[in-house]
Order: structure tokens, then sequence, then C-alpha cells
């Protein structure tokens, strides 16, 4: 997975680093697309990305040993540009091709001998990219909430740990994942057009082709399917449900609240391991957390107090990151209006609530960036410092500011500075550390945590 610094520094992970150590510069694949029409037309590739012309001398070996679609079993295929291609029924909605491309002895590369076998479906639209085209290895999509959830199956029977790389439109950088133990993974897309995957799955079964034996069998299978975003254009207007509402505040909380990164609402019971640091006493235990029940902890040397800020921090980390539809948020059931702060504050435009809080957010580049709320005799003000950028887009907060006043005088009483950090776990993002700088009375108190060996559960199973 990639991650985008919101500096604009770009980082790859290691999921990116060992794809690139295993496959050579210049890596083509199988790839089918299908132009819609009247007539539709299957088309053909063997490139490194879908949509690019297949050189002359990869053009002449492209000669797939079947391609068909449901209703017929061998389509023709006739050679024109850079591709390969063939008409298709007007009520075909997916086609598929495959083909064996030999015995390959990469020894010298660290690959090793085998079997190079290539698979490649095409769907004319989204709710066809999760029908069976009885491919050996085959790659399925359909959307979940405001992700997409790929599978890999081989033989029917989902595949653990297959190396999955999306291509997205109008997104340069390659989204590197690995499929977990139901043979599924997530991401998200935020263009109109082609989104292009590709599983690399390793078969250990041992043969022999044209004379030349090889220990195992290493498929790649792609699908293309076109997509349609529901990303908001910077000039675009939502008009609110709430009449009382200002329409440019509530588009511009809106968008903000869209971009947010969440987890699925299939995303079920978390839990896992924590090391505990706090202000210098180490602890460690175990955690769960239910959005029925909450956080529980399992700690031996921890103090109460320290529990209790724990279990606090934990349950903010997993309760921020649900979802829901903004309409019926409490946000935007207010009467959102534009407050009369200038337009030039680094921090963005700023939104009052006119709630019973005295709520104001400040949204820039479709994030929120300030927070602030006034609570019985206190008011306090959550300012982000900075970003990371996940799955094409969303945005989580890396590193904040809660700084506390006294409401009446405007004193300054407490600030608390948080840093998080993020891991990739079965394709979404969770909270992996955080630390904390409390300063009070002019006393620092310093509180960590890192959590390990996280278990997620879901409340749906996966097709």
């Amino acid at each position: 997975m990639q991650i985008i610094r919101s500096t604009g520094t770009r980082l790859l992970t290691l999921g990116m680093l060992s794809w690139a150590a295993v496959m050579p510069a210049s890596a083509h694949f199988l790839w089918a697309q299908i132009v819609p029409g009247s007539k539709p037309t299957l088309q053909l590739r063997f490139t490194e990305l879908p949509q690019e012309k297949t050189l002359p001398a990869l053009l002449t070996r492209l000669a797939p040993s079947r391609t068909w679609c449901p209703t017929k079993d061998k389509l023709a295929l006739h050679t024109a540009d850079g591709l390969r291609e063939a008409v298709l029924d007007s009520d075909a909605k997916i086609a598929a091709a495959e083909q064996i491309w030999g015995v390959l002895d990469k020894s010298k590369e660290g690959r090793g001998v085998f079997l190079l076998h290539y698979s490649a479906k095409a769907a004319q639209e989204l709710s066809a990219a999760n029908q069976k085209a009885g491919l050996p290895v085959e790659v399925f999509a359909e959307k979940d909430g405001d992700r997409y959830l790929l599978k890999v199956t081989r033989n029917g029977k989902p595949v653990a740990n297959a190396e999955v790389i999306v291509v997205r439109p109008g997104n340069q950088n390659l989204l590197a994942l690995k499929t977990d133990s139901k043979g599924t993974a997530r991401f998200q897309n935020e263009e109109n057009g082609q989104i292009g995957i590709r599983a690399m799955v390793e078969d250990k079964t041992a043969g022999e082709y044209e004379g030349k034996a090889y220990p195992l069998v290493r498929h790649y299978s792609t699908l293309t399917f076109p997509t349609t975003s529901t990303k908001l254009a910077s000039n675009e207007t939502t008009a609110p449900t709430n009449p009382k509402a200002n329409a440019e505040a509530y588009t511009l909380l809106k968008s903000a609240h869209d971009r947010r990164y969440i987890v699925p609402s299939s995303t079920g019971d978390i839990s896992g391991k924590f090391n505990f640091n706090d202000n210098g006493k180490l602890s460690a235990g175990t955690f769960s957390y239910s959005t029925e029940t909450g956080v529980a902890i399992k700690a031996e040397t921890a103090s109460e107090a320290g529990i209790d800020w724990l279990r606090g921090q934990l349950s903010n980390f997993f309760a921020h990151r649900r979802g829901g539809d903004f309409a019926k948020s409490s946000d935007g059931k207010q009467a959102l209006s534009l407050s009369g702060v200038s337009d030039d504050s680094p921090l963005g435009r700023q939104i009052a609530l006119n709630d019973d809080f005295q709520s104001h957010y400040r949204v820039k580049d479709r994030t929120v960036t300030e927070v602030t709320r006034t609570m019985g005799d206190m008011r306090f003000t959550v300012t982000v410092l900075d970003t990371d950028t996940v799955d094409g887009g969303r945005y989580l907060p890396r590193h904040f500011v809660v700084t506390y006043f006294d409401a009446k005088t405007g004193k300054l009483q407490r600030t608390e500075s948080f840093s998080d950090k993020f891991v990739q776990q079965n394709g979404l993002w969770f909270p992996s550390a955080r630390r904390v700088i409390l300063a009070e009375n002019g006393v620092n108190l310093i509180r960590s945590f890192e959590l390990s060996d996280l278990a997620i559960t879901t409340t749906t199973a996966a097709k």
C-alpha cells in the first residue's frame, strides 16, 4: 500500500518494494477490456498496464489458447493497432481469455523455473465484475460501501496472501495489496474510468510443458471494469437536506466528511496486544473493542488511572473510524452557516454549526483542519497539523493538538499533542500507535502505546 504524506513526499512501503523485487522492469500481462456499444468489442493487450499498445514483437505472440464469453465458447480474434479484438454479442457482459506462455528459467534473477500462465477477464459494467468466467485463477470485484472489494480464487477457492496490483484511473500510483484469509482486499477510487486489477498466484504443482519440466506454475490473472466516481468536484454544490443549512457551508463540511478514511460497516470486533508507557512506567496486555460493549483491557502492572486513560484513547481510536451518511449525522442536521472569519486563514474557511456546543469547524482542501466546541466552563480546539493520505485520497489525521481554554475568560488551561501511526490490515488502515504529550501547570506528562497482533472480524461474510 502506498502512503502519500501531506507534505508531498511519496513513500513506497514494503508491499510495493517486494513486488518490484520479484518482477522485471518491463513486465507484461494479458489484459482484456470491453468497449461498449450495440456490438460490444473485446480488446486484448499484452502490456504492463491496461489500455497501453502492445509492442509489435509481442503482438505476434499474443495468441490465447481460449477466448470466450458466456454466449460464445470461442471468439474470433482480429489484429488491430496494438491489440487483438473480437466482436461480442450485444448481451455479453463479461469476456475472458487465457494463454500459457511457456516454461521460463529465471534462476539468474532469483525467480527460479516456472510455467507462466496468463488469464484475463473484462466486465462491461461493475455489476458484472463479480460474475464467474471459469478461469483457473480469477479476480472478482464489487462495491463495498465507498470502497471496492476484490477477491482472488484458484479453482474456485479463495487464495490468501495473493499479490495484487490495482491500477486506478487518474492515479499514476500503483496500489499494492495482499489478500486476507478469505482471499479478499479492499481499495478506494476517486476518478471515473477503467479500473485494472492483476493478481499473482503460485501453484506449486510440478509438470512438463512442450518437453520442459517445471516445479511450479505462476499464474497472472487480470480484471478490468468501468467505474463511476462519487468524488465531489471543487465547484459542485450539494443541496442540504436540512433547509436551515447554508448550501456552501453544507457542501464544504460534507466534502470533508466524505473524504475521511473510514472502515467498512462490515468491520466488527477488533482485538490485539498493547505495550503501554505511562510516563516512564511500562506495562503490556491485551485489548478488545466492540461497537456494542466498547473497549475491554487486560493488564497486570498498569495503574487504574493509566488503564482508564488507555481505554478512552482506544475507544477514540476505533470509534472515529466509523462512517455514516453525512445528512443523517448530528453535524449534517445542524443549521450550518459560514462564519465572518476571513477566507484567507491558513486553516481554511470556518463553518458554524449553530448547535448547543457553539461548535465551529475549519475546512481546507476537503479536510477538517480545526474543530472548536464549548462544554460547560471549558472550550477546546482541535488543530490538525499533519495528515496521511491513503487509498487514493482519503485522509487520516497524523499529528494534531488539543488546546483547552476557560470558556469565560479565554485563559489557556492546558494542551495535548497527539502523534498517531497507522498500519494496513486486510486491505484496511487501522491505528497502531499513539503518543500524547500533556502540558499542564508547568509539567509535561507523556504517555504512549503501541498495538500489535490485530485481529479484525467482519459482521457479514464476504461473497
